[in-house]
């Protein structure tokens, strides 16, 4: 009888240490790449992460929430010059350009158009005017003004071709052959730990590790997409998932897709940085809300120095 109660308490000792607020879990139980749990703790501890998330929802609790973030900015650290140093010279660089890149407080240099990449009036007035940008060249800036955290993307694509097009070379057939050095290229590899460090700019940096970005998935319950007439999200119908969004932005910014899912990433998204054989000149294609673009970068004896940048596409 007596090792069956000892069995029980130790049972219910287990149990409440699983429950214990998430503010006293050890860094190293969320490591960031999580490599070292299996996928049943990472679901289990991810179920508890939603419960809390819910519990500071149900209550309205801003403080609950911004508590909740603030354990994942002790969690997820950037990468440290130590760990940079091991790395090899296409991560290094590709770290050094985020850093120069990454200021969703002045983006005047991301928003512009490439000269000949504009697209033609009257379409380029209708697609602005329908993402709220007409006359308002501060209009990157206002999509985070009011955010207290940024979450900082962790994965990044490297690609090393033979040669880069020039930034004042726009033509088609420059485009058409700059795709195909892509599927032909010297290098291509995903960094699935990126952890870039950016310069502060009045906001707390979160990284978005794999297990946040699921958690944040599942809390705002993405596998319920209902689209519009015209299959996009704009006008989202999903009021839980409105009211969860609205909840997170009180300290966050998700953007919605387009299409399906969401922008978790604080803008400008570098989706791609292209290198060229030596990596002396970078192209680094970025995403800014429903437009992206490319910029032009080259390596100084100084570090990495922006030529240009600017749009070439809009969803």
């Amino acid at each position: 009888m007596k090792i069956v109660q000892r069995t029980i308490r130790a049972f219910l000792v287990v149990i409440i240490i699983g429950v214990f607020p998430i503010e006293f879990q050890s860094r190293a139980e969320a490591s960031d790449s999580d490599s070292s749990l299996t996928k049943f703790e990472i679901n289990q501890r991810g179920l508890l992460h939603i419960k809390h998330l819910k519990n500071a929802y149900m209550e309205g609790s801003r403080e609950k929430l911004a508590s909740y973030l603030n354990a994942w900015v002790h969690w997820t650290q950037p990468v440290t010059r130590e760990e940079l140093d091991r790395k090899l010279p296409f991560d290094r660089h590709a770290n050094d350009i985020y850093h120069l890149l990454h200021r969703p407080t002045n983006l005047r240099w991301f928003t512009k158009w490439f000269p000949g990449k504009r697209p033609e009036p009257p379409f380029y007035k209708k697609i602005l005017t329908y993402i709220g940008v007409l006359d308002d060249g501060n209009w990157a800036e206002k999509i985070y003004e009011e955010a207290q955290y940024s979450l900082i993307q962790n994965e990044v694509e490297i690609y090393i071709v033979g040669t880069l097009p020039k930034p004042d070379d726009r033509s088609f057939d420059t485009e058409r052959g700059f795709e195909k050095q892509m599927k032909e290229a010297i290098t291509h590899v995903r960094i699935l730990d990126f952890r870039p460090p950016v310069k502060p700019h009045g906001r707390t940096q979160v990284y978005l590790v794999p297990s946040l970005k699921g958690i944040l998935e599942k809390f705002l319950e993405s596998k319920k997409v209902l689209s519009n007439e015209t299959g996009l999200q704009s006008t989202h119908k999903d009021s839980l998932a409105n009211r969860r969004l609205e909840f997170l932005n009180r300290e966050l910014k998700i953007l919605r897709s387009h299409w399906e899912g969401w922008h978790f990433e604080t803008h400008p998204l570098i989706e791609r940085v292209v290198f060229n054989r030596d990596l002396s000149k970078a192209i680094a294609e970025y995403r800014i809300k429903y437009a992206g673009g490319r910029a032009y970068l080259e390596r100084t004896a100084d570090g990495w120095e922006l030529m240009s940048a600017g749009l070439t596409w809009i969803e």
